[in-house]
């Protein structure tokens, strides 16, 4: 078998001409079809294709006679050229390059004539916002063993047009209706990234917004939204945890967590320019089996604001054991010599100056110029740091970075008015 060329592969979920019509189709493919052995995909040659080639039709011919079926057709913006995601009988079987294909109703294709056998190497899961209301799942598992290295990672985004601006239920969203003991996403392996994710758990018990079953290397969350959730067990971490606690090392950049029931705790993982915050006056940080009432433990944090409304349980601290500099906390456990102690919202100076903290109709952004958290971080020690804001406003575009999810500029729109910019990938 030649030594295939790699390829990132989109895969759309929404209810209209998508790929997949809801969630639970694209978990059953992810874990079956799409990430199997003896898938692979072909470059076809531009303008070959005669007729609609359509995802399930079998493909058959060649030197050889093998057959394979049809996952996704996938045009390349770049040259008009057409990948095919086709899944052999067995992962002994190829196509050869230049071979004419028979698709089925008079349809035929022509592979390349050069390097026509790629890897699948980055499969992008892009969902669309036409569900309805929201969309709503118990839970949504995205794990496989295929992630075993940065060769093979899944990406779950959002289209860009769809997705929030920083604020709940401005973009596609989806929320967990699973009352018990269930994470609403989970991350099953390794080499995930997340990106543009709003989700709610309301009636959550003891769930873990984003669980990791494995050990969370080389994975990032960013540009996420969680919130909304309503917790009663004491005894069980929340929001993100993995099952590797002590190994876990996921980055989370320009994420909001916020509006919390109670017990969230993140650990072992590191965290840029977000944003944490509570006002629920319940215990929030708490986990009972080792008694640290506490929001972050052993992290790594850079440009991080956390704010905890609960000081009867927050005898550790809102930062614990954890590293970096330029943040902002409500007490004096924030690691760094440039960071905030003791911070307290409002506006003005001395303060944070949000756009919005009232409990449902938060916004982060920042009002001005003169809160705290303005030209109070930086973004040259922290090689995680992403060059652009949520809004896709540069980082330290008039000096030192501000601290939290948003760069302030003097455009930026008034509280209330979205204007959306185009944003380039990173």
């Amino acid at each position: 078998m030649p030594e295939p060329v790699v390829i990132d592969f989109e895969v759309q979920i929404g209810e209209t001409n998508k790929d997949y019509a809801d969630i639970s189709a694209a978990e059953d493919a992810l874990h079956t079809d799409l990430t199997s052995a003896e898938t692979v995909v072909y470059k076809v040659n531009i303008g070959s294709l005669s007729g609609a080639i359509a995802d399930g039709a079998d493909i058959s011919g060649g030197t050889n006679s093998y057959d394979a079926d049809v996952l996704h057709l996938q045009e390349n913006g770049q040259d008009g050229s057409y990948y095919i995601l086709v899944e052999h009988d067995t992962e002994d079987e190829f196509f050869a390059d230049g071979e004419v294909l028979d698709a089925g109703g008079g349809n035929t294709i022509t592979l390349a004539a050069a390097d026509a056998l790629m890897a699948l190497r980055h499969l992008k899961l892009i969902f669309y916002d036409d569900f309805l209301a929201g969309y709503h799942d118990d839970y949504v598992d995205f794990g496989t063993d295929w992630t075993a290295s940065t060769d093979h990672k899944i990406i779950i985004t959002v289209n860009e047009a769809d997705r929030h601006d920083g604020t709940a239920e401005s973009g596609f969203y989806w929320y967990s209706t699973n009352a018990g003991n269930y994470p609403g996403i989970i991350h099953r392996a390794d080499y995930m990234e997340m990106e543009w994710v709003e989700l709610q758990a309301p009636n959550a018990t003891s769930a873990n917004i984003v669980y990791h079953s494995a050990s969370g290397d080389a994975s990032i969350i960013q540009y996420c939204l969680f919130h909304n959730i309503a917790n009663t067990n004491e005894n069980l971490m929340d929001i993100f945890r993995t099952a590797q606690a002590d190994k876990s090392d996921v980055l989370i950049k320009d994420t909001c967590i916020y509006d919390i029931g109670a017990k969230t705790l993140l650990r072992f993982n590191t965290l840029s320019n977000c944003v944490l915050l509570s006002q629920s006056g319940e215990q929030w940080g708490y986990y009972g089996t080792n008694n640290d009432e506490i929001l972050l433990h052993t992290c790594a944090c850079y440009n991080v604001v956390v704010w905890n409304g609960d000081s009867v349980h927050d005898s550790y601290g809102t930062f614990n054991s954890c590293t970096g500099d330029y943040n902002a906390g409500d007490d004096s456990s924030a690691p760094g010599a440039h960071s905030i102690d003791n911070l307290t919202l409002g506006d003005g100076a001395g303060k944070a100056d949000f756009v919005n903290t009232a409990a449902g109709s938060e916004d982060f952004h920042l009002k001005g110029t003169t809160g705290v958290l303005y030209d109070a971080g930086d973004t040259t020690g922290d090689a995680n740091s992403l060059t652009e804001d949520l809004d896709g406003d540069a980082r330290a575009e008039l000096g030192a970075c501000d601290i939290g999810i948003d760069e302030y500029v003097s455009e930026e729109p008034p509280a209330g008015v979205v204007i959306f910019r185009r944003r380039t990938a990173g």
